[in-house]
């Protein structure tokens, strides 16, 4: 169960606790500051019963505890645990007792402050050492610090074992409440971009025949809102980030497609994608001038990975000729056309006389797909250039209109059956 609100991550099991196997624990921009976040009441670890995500940066967890000893068949604890991206963790237990409860509360806590690119190599190691930090426990390594706090403050706070402890007294009915923070010292709370006021993406419903399309739709923004990220260099400027937990950084062609899909719930994630990448974009002379560099992407044990480079490049000037017509203002597609015509001289340098883009290799593969995305972006991009005042088309029409032909030629197979088209 992934929590979502970058730069902050939850990972849990379905069991509530936090053991530190795997990848469970908090993480703050890909460290993870606590590992292990063990409950026990009264001695016990509560039974959960329920475990579901409740939004897209939060999880509740809900466990049962019997700690009288000759009472009957039903819990005389409740106990409702949050989970929150954000670094925080709500601890509620409801007493359905007859009688007053006295409880020991413990909370055992740990943390590696391991890297996840670590983690996801298994090259973790032990557990850190702790102290006793104002009202709860702090860490320290070379890599950093961080920190638990607790409201209210424990009772008493064991660095040797990772442990607060608390005493509560519940009366019949009564409910008390603990409140974890976890912090990465020198970064703050966080605060997630899609919960700021000014989101990038516009208010939407849908309706429909079945009802639930429209809480489909409200929960699939919820999770776009979890993954935005802001460029350093511009944190005014916002794009997606490629999925949780391993992908929370720039992943270009992924940034654009998604970005492109978005355009219906406004521009702005499209155009903070754009400038965000046209940053990135190579600029000095070479067969590589025009690029937006991409990692390499596996495709299988049949085919040298591919070139997500490429496809972004491809990608950036369909989606800023795509944006300008869902209402993109003429001044930032001015800022960026120069970019996009740096992409579109890519595209016509790199394929040269010949009617296929190949990978950026030594007898680099022609891929379908990639021959899909050159043609899209020749057609846009003349279309954009043409609307834009920019230098001409270069040809991208007429090699597009090549291309087209001799693809249909070269990637259908004939056969019996009427004939398919090519892998």
């Amino acid at each position: 169960m992934i929590c979502v609100a970058l730069p902050g991550l939850a990972i849990s099991t379905e069991q509530g606790q936090l053991t530190g196997h795997g990848l469970e624990g908090f993480y703050r921009a890909g460290r993870r500051v606590l590992s292990r976040c063990q409950l026990r009441v009264a001695g016990r670890e509560p039974l959960v019963v329920q475990a579901r995500m409740t939004l897209a940066d939060s999880a509740r967890f809900v466990g049962t505890l019997r700690v009288t000893p000759h009472g009957g068949p039903d819990p005389d604890v409740i106990v409702e645990r949050i989970r929150s991206a954000d670094g925080t963790e709500r601890i509620t237990l409801r007493s359905t007792a007859a009688r007053l409860l006295r409880l020991p509360v413990e909370v055992a806590l740990g943390t590696d402050l391991a890297d996840l690119g670590a983690i996801a190599a298994g090259a973790v190691g032990p557990e850190l050492p702790a102290s006793v930090y104002d009202s709860g426990l702090r860490w320290s390594c070379a890599a950093g610090t961080s920190s638990v706090s607790a409201d209210p403050a424990p009772a008493d706070a064991i660095a040797s074992a990772g442990l607060l402890r608390w005493e509560f007294e519940l009366p019949p009915g009564g409910s008390v409440c603990v409140e974890l923070r976890i912090r990465l010292d020198g970064a703050g709370p966080v605060r997630a971009v899609g919960r700021a006021a000014t989101s990038p993406l516009a208010p939407a419903h849908a309706t429909g025949d079945d009802p639930r399309v429209r809480a489909l739709l409200a929960t699939s923004v919820q999770d776009l809102q979890a993954l935005l990220v802001r460029d350093p260099e511009r944190p005014t400027d916002l794009h997606l980030a490629a999925g949780a937990p391993w992908r929370c950084g720039l992943a270009p062609a992924e940034a654009l497609a998604a970005a492109r899909m978005t355009l219906p719930l406004g521009t702005r994630l499209a155009a903070g994608t754009l400038r965000t990448l046209a940053r990135t974009q190579v600029t000095r002379p070479g067969p590589r001038c025009g690029m937006i560099p991409g990692p390499r992407r596996d495709a299988g044990v049949h085919l040298p990975p591919a070139c997500t480079g490429t496809e972004a490049t491809l990608l950036f000037p369909v989606l800023l000729a795509e944006a300008r017509r869902w209402g993109l203002p003429d001044s930032e597609t001015e800022e960026l056309l120069p970019a996009a015509e740096r992409c579109l001289s890519w595209l016509r340098a790199s394929v040269g006389d010949g009617p296929y883009l190949r990978d950026p290799l030594p007898n680099g593969p022609v891929r379908c797909d990639t021959q899909a995305h050159a043609h899209r972006a020749a057609l846009l991009g003349a279309d954009l250039l043409d609307a834009c005042g920019g230098s001409g088309d270069g040809g991208l029409r007429e090699w597009a209109r090549t291309a087209r032909a001799v693809f249909r030629r070269d990637f259908w197979i004939d056969d019996r059956a009427g004939g398919r088209p090519a892998a």
